[in-house]
């Protein structure tokens, strides 16, 4: 059987697996990319939200991570944008997260600014009358998730990354209680000195780690005109089990609940309808949406025996 060595072998075309082979090609690393599909990876399906105050995440190392990570953000947005001449759309507008109820906002979030009814619709024109207020997260922002990975893809290939379309790994191989080698059905086996599993929650069919999707994604279009004022914020967080992401072209993203059958996310089947009937009431009147299909994956970064494991155990 066929077999490449190279210094890291990554296992995932998504986001996660193409900003870790810039970097390290960057380093000077030999680097080889499996993708199985890069048209159906959970990256172009994802709200691009970069909002972790405004989603409300815990204190704690996962926090810290993701503060750590935006503060990051706008220069490494730059330097990708300088190397391949193209835009990652990265828009710092700020995150709005309304209430429709006042006593589930009573939790005090220092790190947002509360506004009133009034003030809210000064932020985001259009809200429906059962908004009664919301916390301003001005540090949040959004990126082009569709664009980020494109723009990722077309510098991981122009650095020298290797990258093999297609080809999707079907067991990781031991030898002397080390990984070190990815079979493959189509082209045989890759070996590395470093491997990383960057398949999101499709991991686990490879290793059996505690990773599983908890929700899906779904793009949502706004079929008839942007929001009012773009230059306010135009991304919202709603409560704590959907998330509404409206983008400057005037796309939507729901994060909707999901229940898992077998290895698959399955999405309820009146799990949408409900959804939007629920919602709907703090939305602009004028709001008409068409649905497109689930996924969604995002990273943190783990490490075995030679694995790395570049998964999203808490935001999946």
């Amino acid at each position: 059987m066929e077999q490449r060595q190279s210094d890291v072998l990554i296992v995932g075309g998504g986001i996660t697996g193409l900003a870790i082979a810039l970097e390290l090609r960057q380093l000077g690393a030999t680097v080889t990319l499996l993708s199985k599909d890069f048209a159906q990876a959970a990256s172009h399906a994802a709200a691009g939200m970069l909002a972790p105050r405004a989603e409300g995440i815990p204190p704690g190392p996962m926090l810290a991570l993701c503060l750590a990570s935006l503060e990051r953000y706008p220069d490494w947005v730059a330097k990708l944008e300088a190397l391949t001449g193209q835009s990652v759309g990265y828009w710092p507008c700020g995150i709005l997260a309304p209430y429709t109820h006042l006593a589930s906002s009573q939790q005090v979030r220092p790190e947002g600014e509360w506004l009133e009814a009034e003030a809210i619709r000064y932020y985001q024109p259009g809200l429906g009358q059962a908004v009664q207020g919301g916390y301003w997260f001005p540090e949040d922002g959004q990126v082009n998730n569709q664009a980020l990975v494109q723009v990722l893809r077309s510098a991981v290939i122009d650095l020298g990354v290797v990258v093999h379309e297609g080809v999707g790994a079907t067991a990781l191989r031991q030898h002397q209680g080390r990984i070190d080698q990815v079979c493959t059905a189509q082209n045989g086996e890759f070996s590395a000195e470093h491997i990383v599993l960057a398949a999101g929650a499709w991991s686990y069919e490879l290793l059996p780690v505690p990773v599983s999707q908890k929700r899906g994604k779904w793009p949502v279009c706004v079929c008839h005109r942007a929001i009012a004022h773009p230059n306010h914020c135009n991304g919202c967080c709603l409560a704590k089990t959907f998330t509404l992401c409206l983008g400057r072209m005037g796309a939507l993203c729901w994060a909707l609940p999901a229940r898992k059958s077998a290895l698959r996310l399955v999405i309820p089947p009146l799990g949408l309808t409900n959804c939007w009937l629920t919602r709907r009431r703090c939305y602009p009147a004028w709001l008409t949406l068409s649905w497109s299909k689930p996924g969604g994956a995002t990273a943190r970064l783990l490490l075995t025996n030679g694995l790395y494991l570049a998964l999203a155990p808490l935001r999946t």
